[in-house]
């Protein structure tokens, strides 16, 4: 077996083969790339955020490709994992076609790649790029699963609300309107909608959207007090209710700037990587159908750590779907 290092070789995520958009195998985990940070209130780089969320997989199938007959154990839940990139559980798309400075075009080839994964059968896992490429990924999954007659839920692992109605610099759509524009989609409840680990200063009026339409949200502080294990089951549960499959969008952001300081916005006090990826060991036995991470700025974290952790959780995120 010819095994390479991170070091050498085309940095696909998990080295998982590379696909067309038209070629899209059936019940694989369908990785794509959106590399913007146009619609980014705060600080920029996130363009760089998919690259290099590839990269660091390339270390953890390193791991997996050297381990006795692909076998490797996760201490932290006791969880087995077999992998076998090669096999074509995941594949890798690269990046879709980008305009920068023109919103509306951009968001439509999010929209046109995230269909075209789901009509094939497999499992959409978007690399971001600012928050804002998580609304264009949405509307696609909400407008496919209507065409079935199924219902869909919304989790979000974010520091913020991310529900601003119109912002005076950025207008209606940008990275901090994304669950805004979501939650007026005709597939969606905002009773489906949950977020984990709000935190900090949030503008009254988005507070007041959440109390006002059944939505849920536990801030970080509930993630202290009860524990990320409940948190997470709660948010679960919340967005299931009368519904089919789940989309899970996640920030970077929610952890803790002092651990994950490659992100979009700086979060004070926020979720440990601990915290972080115990809710993601709850999360992968949520019912979802599409994923995304998103805001990793590698310029301002050049010890790769915020990365890695991003590459970590989706690994998590995609390898459960296997075992």
């Amino acid at each position: 077996m010819n095994v390479e290092l991170s070091s050498g070789g085309i940095q696909s995520f998990l080295r998982a083969p590379l696909r067309t958009f038209d070629d899209i195998p059936e019940g694989t985990a369908a990785v794509f790339g959106v590399p913007t940070d146009w619609t980014l209130g705060t600080r920029p780089g996130t363009r760089y955020g998919p690259r290099a969320i590839r990269e660091s997989s390339t270390q953890l199938a390193y791991y997996l490709h050297t381990a006795r007959d692909g076998q490797m154990i996760d201490v932290r839940n006791g969880r087995h994992v077999q992998f076998d990139a090669g096999a074509g559980a995941v594949v890798d798309l690269s990046d879709v076609p980008i305009f920068p400075v023109d919103v509306p075009r951009t968001a439509e080839s999010i929209a046109t790649a995230e269909a075209a994964i789901l009509r094939a059968g497999a499992f959409p896992v978007m690399l971001g790029g600012d928050h804002y490429v998580t609304y264009p990924a949405v509307r696609a999954f909400v407008e496919h699963m209507q065409e079935r007659g199924r219902r869909c839920g919304f989790i979000q692992m974010d520091a913020h609300f991310d529900l601003v109605d119109d912002n005076p610099v950025f207008g209606r759509h940008y990275h901090g309107s994304l669950t805004r524009r979501i939650a007026e989609l005709a597939g969606i409840r905002p009773q489906n909608m949950a977020w984990i680990g709000i935190n900090g200063y949030v503008r009254v009026e988005q507070l007041e959207f959440v109390e006002s339409t059944g939505a849920w949200a536990a801030t970080r502080q509930d993630v202290r007090r009860r524990g990320a294990e409940a948190v997470a089951a709660e948010a679960i549960e919340r967005a299931a209710d009368g519904c089919d499959e789940i989309y899970l969008t996640i920030d970077i952001d929610v952890v803790d700037g002092g651990a994950a300081s490659g992100a979009g916005s700086i979060n004070v006090d926020g979720l440990t990587p601990g915290e972080f990826l115990d809710c993601i060991d709850v999360l992968t036995g949520a019912p979802l159908g599409a994923i995304d991470l998103v805001e990793v700025s590698p310029p301002l974290d050049p010890s790769g750590y915020t990365a890695r952790l991003a590459a970590l959780a989706l690994t998590n995120l995609i390898l459960s779907r296997q075992a």
